[in-house]
């Protein structure tokens, strides 16, 4: 696997990189019939920059906490597609601004485990980047966009990515996910 990188900006417009960023939040479902798929590759990597950390859950209910060397780790207690809601909360909770923020997201149109590191992009139809935008009213913040899509084995053509999002993690794909992880980590220390 090639570990790809692709459009991480130094900076953002507000003059923030990803090593100011102070909120890491992942995207996921709760539940342990979503822990281990693909669809929860945001919650999987929040869990790996963190360790074996004990999140405490915030006053809120939305979501819960652990902080680490000047980093803030968020963890939705929502849906994926109620995202926004966690999100809005922990930002208001810690004052946080949202360019200081970075969401890793599962994204079904980048290769699976190849990562795309940006400030300010557009939902692509991912609902609980959809959620976040809409309850925080910006797109202004990073994004770790881990790739889930796969690819039929003899004719290449991609699955649809309902068919295989709430499925099982592999063990070859996690350690791709692993790889891109490390990636993550590396940008943000």
């Amino acid at each position: 696997m090639s570990e790809k990188h692709n459009g991480l900006k130094t900076l953002n417009n507000k003059g923030v990189g990803p090593k100011d960023v102070v909120l890491i939040a992942g995207l996921g479902n709760p539940g342990k019939e979503y822990e281990n798929t693909y669809h929860n590759a945001g919650l999987l990597g929040l869990h790996y920059l963190a360790g074996n950390a004990d999140f405490v859950t915030a006053s809120t209910g939305t979501f819960s906490f652990f902080k680490n060397d000047g980093k803030i780790f968020i963890q939705p207690l929502v849906f994926m597609n109620e995202s926004g809601i966690a999100i809005r909360d922990a930002l208001k909770y810690f004052s946080v601004k949202p360019e200081h923020m970075l969401v890793i997201q599962d994204d079904a149109d980048i290769p699976i485990g190849e990562l795309k590191i940006q400030f300010g992009r557009g939902e692509a139809g991912h609902h609980g980047i959809e959620s976040i935008v809409k309850h925080i009213g910006t797109k202004e913040f990073w994004r770790a966009r881990v790739g889930i899509e796969q690819k039929t084995f003899f004719t290449k053509r991609r699955i649809r990515a309902e068919k295989y999002v709430l499925k099982p993690l592999s063990q070859n794909h996690k350690k791709h996910f692993e790889n891109a992880f490390d990636v993550i980590r590396k940008e943000l220390i």
